[in-house]
Parts: C-alpha cells; sequence; structure tokens
C-alpha cells in the first residue's frame, strides 16, 4: 500500500469527518454519533487538527489543543499498510509549529501505545510519567 508524495497540514473543515472516523477507528470507535461530535470538537479555536494525505487519500491525522502558553498532542492515528513512511513523525512536527505559532511554550503528549513513545522521543519530548488509561468498551 506504498503510495507516492506525502502532503501534511491542517484539515479543512469539509475534511472533518474523515479525520474523526480516522482516529476513532484507530481506537476501535466507530459510533457514528461519536463521529459527528468528534468531528464537531475541530472547529473549536483551541483545536487545530492536521493530517498527512498520500494523493487524495488521508492517510494520518492528529490534533493539538491549546490552553495558554501549555499545548497538548491530543490524539494521533495512521492507517494500516501505510505506516512506518514518516506520517507520525511529521504530524507531530506540524502540531508542535501550530502550538509555537499560538504562543504555546510547553509541548504534551500522551499516549497509550509504547510504538509512540520512541517517535515522541526522538521529536524531543521526554517521558516524565506512566500510568493506567481507562479502557473504553461497547458494551458488546
Amino acid at each position: 500500500m506504498r503510495g507516492g508524495e506525502l502532503t501534511i497540514g491542517p484539515v479543512p473543515e469539509d475534511q472533518h469527518l474523515d479525520a474523526a472516523a480516522l482516529l476513532l477507528h484507530s481506537l476501535g470507535m466507530i459510533e457514528a454519533d461519536l463521529l459527528e461530535m468528534y468531528a464537531a470538537a475541530f472547529t473549536r479555536p483551541d483545536i487545530r487538527v492536521h493530517a498527512v494525505w498520500d494523493g487524495p487519500l488521508m492517510i494520518a491525522a492528529g490534533w493539538v489543543f491549546l490552553h495558554g502558553d501549555a499545548a497538548l498532542l491530543a490524539g494521533a492515528a495512521t492507517r494500516r499498510g501505510h505506516r512506518h513512511r514518516g506520517a507520525h513523525t511529521a504530524l507531530i512536527a506540524t502540531r508542535a509549529e501550530a502550538a509555537r505559532d499560538a504562543g504555546a511554550a510547553w509541548l504534551l503528549a500522551h499516549t497509550t501505545g509504547t510504538a509512540a513513545h520512541g517517535t515522541l522521543h526522538r521529536a524531543g519530548l521526554a517521558l516524565t510519567h506512566s500510568h493506567r488509561d481507562w479502557l473504553w468498551s461497547t458494551g458488546s
């Protein structure tokens, strides 16, 4: 599934549902109502959503939450079959730049997977603590 040249940047509003679907699907959360709510959050002035495209296909997405002089890399996902091409690294960089441009002096990240730890560390973030996350279930 390797493709051509990747493009990186902010997600246009007409693609917010696509970004939300990609992010939620990676977590196993594909409820339609949740999708619309998640996409609506991307219109908030304190949230910036960015993506990586391979041609017209959005292959990765992530968002950053801005709060005063702090910013949180709040979520990111890359489609299977498109991993190991630098999309996650590019998402960290573009969201860090958006945070800096918005005046953030602190950049924080939270991840549940160990795979992202290495990428975040290479981007200059340091692990400060670890804890157990909540588990989400559809109830089935």
